[in-house]
């Protein structure tokens, strides 16, 4: 169900897009974001590092970048409207996370000069555990 978006040039286009689009409208300052695709759960879930607190909650960030995904891809929009494809969820990162993603890859043999960080990527293939980074916001 998750498969079409992940694998595509155009699939990393679309979510660059979005995240673009809910910066500009939701006025967010979002430099690091990956979405990853959860075949088994039948879902995306966005992990984004804010430099400043949102206004709004991870649930309204994730319903608004939900709707600009099936704005932009029918595919997405029938597969969310059909039940296959459960809601995007959103997980706010701590400040720095981005850089200790960016140093995990450089110390795993990545050259720091051609670093470019994954914005999209399956579950399985995701190497770095995120978990300490997760920020639990007051919303």
């Amino acid at each position: 169900v998750v498969k079409e978006v992940v694998r595509t040039a155009e699939g990393r286009h679309l979510v660059g897009e979005a995240m673009h689009r809910c910066e500009r409208e939701l006025d967010l300052d979002c430099p690091f974001y990956i979405l990853v695709a959860d075949e088994l759960g039948c879902r995306y879930q966005l992990y984004a590092e804010f430099h400043t607190q949102p206004k709004q909650t991870s649930a309204e960030i994730a319903a608004f970048i939900d709707r600009v995904l099936g704005e932009q891809n029918i595919e997405y929009r029938a597969k969310r409207e059909s039940g296959r494809l459960q809601p995007l969820r959103l997980e706010p990162l701590k400040p720095g996370t981005a850089e200790h993603y960016k140093q995990h890859h450089v110390a795993a043999g990545v050259r720091e000069s051609q670093y470019k960080a994954q914005t999209l990527v399956y579950k399985r293939d995701h190497q770095f555990d995120l978990t300490p980074y997760l920020q639990r916001s007051a919303h």
